[in-house]
């Protein structure tokens, strides 16, 4: 009866570790998945902040063209 018992220990020990290794194994490979979609989420974005930071330069310059426009168009002699 005992040796039965440390059989089926046994088993259920090798089992348990071998599923968490199985365990180990799946969280690294969806780790990957995860480290690439970041890397790329990342580039996305810098990509975008520099389209926006090329469209705001050109909008400043043309407020500060329309305030001179103001100021050269406000009065005839001056």
């Amino acid at each position: 009866m005992f040796s039965l018992s440390q059989e089926c220990k046994d088993t259920l020990g090798f089992n348990l570790a071998a599923m968490d290794h199985l365990k180990q194994l799946m969280a690294a490979k969806s780790d990957a998945l995860f480290q690439d979609a970041k890397a790329k989420v990342l580039e996305i974005r810098s990509k975008y902040s520099k389209r926006t930071e090329a469209r705001m330069e050109p909008k400043e310059e043309r407020r500060k063209k329309k305030k001179q426009k103001k100021i050269d168009n406000g009065h005839v002699w001056s």
